[in-house]
């Protein structure tokens, strides 16, 4: 019973450990694809601080015809780039890529980058979009304009093609003050989808940003199903070991022969055979020895001289 015991405290003990190895290893995968998005959202918000600053030094800072032709090629050759603009020291959008425009610019919120200070990042809400716009801009110097390149937010932390959770992986990104930039995938729509996601934030130091990731536990669970099922054969194979253990015990101690002797006595299977013992110079009989014999439930009979079960030879003195 304490062997039964301990095995099955072991084998809860190891499940335990196996629950929490897969708990682990969706962490480890939430976190890794957090660093990815995070990574992702830098690279696309570098790419444009790039470009913006390009184009701010060949001078491309004015409404002149010649200059939205070059702006419209520079748009053309980044995919994420929706709109470049000429922007006003006092915030307003003077010309633009697209043409002309109906609904003005609003700027919703707005952080400098911490490694250039002539950088803003700006959320930016146009009337006829659903989504928020994220701008990058340059400032320029007093009264020079400035230039602006957005994107759509959602493109910040947009899925790539070789996203390993590409259908399921939820991305959000926020400025610091918790503007959201844009989100991308599905979000939990309730308290139990809510609880049914494995969720991780982690901040960009470059831009000044908190992307958050969630992914379903069903699919993390689902993808540890290897070491599950590694578990479930080891509990199997353990149980049946067990099983077979404690029907084999006991037919172990039916056989031992001082139970089978102590069994024998209280069924009343011992009987005495007298042999007289005579003597041969007068013929007389001086008396008995008294043997045992083992009479066993089939009707067989069991002498000391053949039975191995006996501890020791049992006979009594003469009478």
């Amino acid at each position: 019973m304490v062997g039964v015991f301990l095995a099955c405290a072991g084998l809860l003990a190891f499940n335990f450990w196996l629950d929490w190895l897969v708990i682990h290893q969706a962490k480890e995968e939430v976190e890794v694809v957090a660093k990815r998005k995070v990574a992702l959202a830098e690279n696309r918000i570098g790419r444009v601080v790039k470009l913006v600053n390009d184009l701010s030094l060949r001078g491309l800072v004015s409404c002149r015809p010649a200059q939205l032709e070059a702006l419209r090629q520079a748009a053309l050759s980044v995919g994420l780039i929706k709109e470049i603009s000429i922007i006003a020291a006092d915030g307003q959008t003077l010309c633009s890529t697209l043409g002309s425009f109906a609904a003005q610019r609003k700027v919703l919120s707005s952080q400098r980058v911490a490694t250039d200070s002539d950088i803003l990042i700006e959320v930016i809400d146009i009337g006829d979009i659903d989504e928020n716009m994220v701008r990058v801009r340059r400032l320029g110097a007093g009264n020079v304009p400035g230039l602006g390149i957005m994107l759509l937010g959602s493109r910040v932390v947009a899925h790539r093609s070789d996203e390993v959770h590409s259908l399921d992986a939820h991305g959000r990104a926020t400025l610091q003050d918790g503007t959201l930039l844009g989100e991308a995938g599905a979000p939990a729509e309730g308290e139990d989808d809510k609880d049914d996601r494995l969720a991780m934030s982690l901040p960009s130091m470059r831009y000044g940003m908190k992307v958050s990731t969630s992914l379903p536990k069903s699919e993390l669970y689902e993808r540890a199903s290897g070491i599950r099922s590694l578990g479930l054969a080891i509990t199997g194979i353990v149980a049946f070991v067990l099983l077979a253990f404690s029907f084999f015990v006991p037919k172990r101690q039916r056989e031992n022969p001082i139970a089978e002797i102590e069994r024998a006595l209280n069924a009343g299977e011992f009987v005495p055979y007298y042999q007289p013992v005579v003597d041969l110079v007068s013929g007389k009989l001086r008396g008995a020895e008294v043997l045992i014999r083992w009479r066993k439930p089939d009707g067989s009979t069991l002498s000391p001289a053949v039975s191995s079960l006996w501890p020791s030879p049992a006979a009594s003195s003469s009478t």
